[in-house]
This record gives C-alpha cells, sequence and structure tokens, in this order.
C-alpha cells in the first residue's frame, strides 16, 4: 500500500541517513521539516521531498528529492515516482499554484524532470543562501 504523509520530526535521522548515503550535502532540515513529504510502501519510508509555496509567484519549488538508496531495487520504481510526482502536483494546485518549479544542478536529475513534465527554463543559474540565524 501506498502512503503519502507531511514528514515528522522523529524520520529526520532516516532522512539524513539517505543524504549521507548518496553522499549528498545534507539540507537544513530546521527550515525544511514543514515542507518535506514522505512516500511510503506498505508503511516504510522509501522517498522523500519537499514543497516549497511561494504564494507571491503562485509557484511552488520542488526540492531535496531524497530516496533511500535501497528503493533503486524497488519494482515499479519509476511509476510509483510517477504517483509521487502527481500527488505533489495536486497538493500544489490546493496552493494555487500555477507551476512547479525545480533547481538542479545534475544533468541526470533533470533528465528525470523532463520525464515527469518539467521545462528547461535556464542553465548555469547559481543559487545561493545566507543563513539569518
Amino acid at each position: 500500500m501506498i502512503t503519502i504523509q507531511k514528514a515528522a520530526e522523529q524520520q529526520l535521522d532516516l532522512l539524513k541517513s539517505w543524504w549521507h548515503a548518496w553522499k549528498e550535502e545534507v539540507p537544513d532540515f530546521s527550515i525544511t521539516l514543514n515542507t518535506a513529504w514522505v512516500f511510503h510502501i506498505d508503511d516504510k519510508p522509501v522517498m522523500a521531498l519537499n514543497l516549497f509555496h511561494v504564494k507571491e509567484l503562485k509557484a511552488c519549488f520542488v526540492e531535496n528529492f531524497i530516496s533511500d538508496p535501497e528503493f533503486k531495487k524497488v519494482p515499479h520504481q519509476k511509476e510509483m515516482i510517477m504517483v509521487f510526482q502527481s500527488f505533489l502536483e495536486n497538493e500544489a494546485k490546493k496552493l494555487g499554484c500555477l507551476a512547479l518549479v525545480c533547481v538542479t544542478k545534475r544533468e541526470k536529475l533533470a533528465k528525470n524532470f523532463e520525464k515527469l513534465g518539467y521545462n528547461l527554463i535556464d542553465q548555469g543559474l547559481i543559487f545561493m543562501k545566507k543563513d539569518l540565524r
């Protein structure tokens, strides 16, 4: 059975372990926990990402996509990603969004987003962040 739920604080260590397993920089979860969604198969978390709503732009940013490294072995993985994407699209529409936007520096991930219906709008973007804490 598939379920999709908001991330719970007790899942943070699990999500961080996925980032470490993929040798990726762990995002600042103090900012992103309220926007994180977790995809479960038979009550086991297998994928997560953030959906940031920018009301003024009428858009949602899809960010920090991560999965359990073992998820690559799951049958019908691509179909399940499509289910997750459809869920996110519906959540964004409920928020009044007219578009989903993602930013990646990885060409392979960009190709995967293209398969999900995203269009390239710019290349060579540099995103920066300044902590205000």
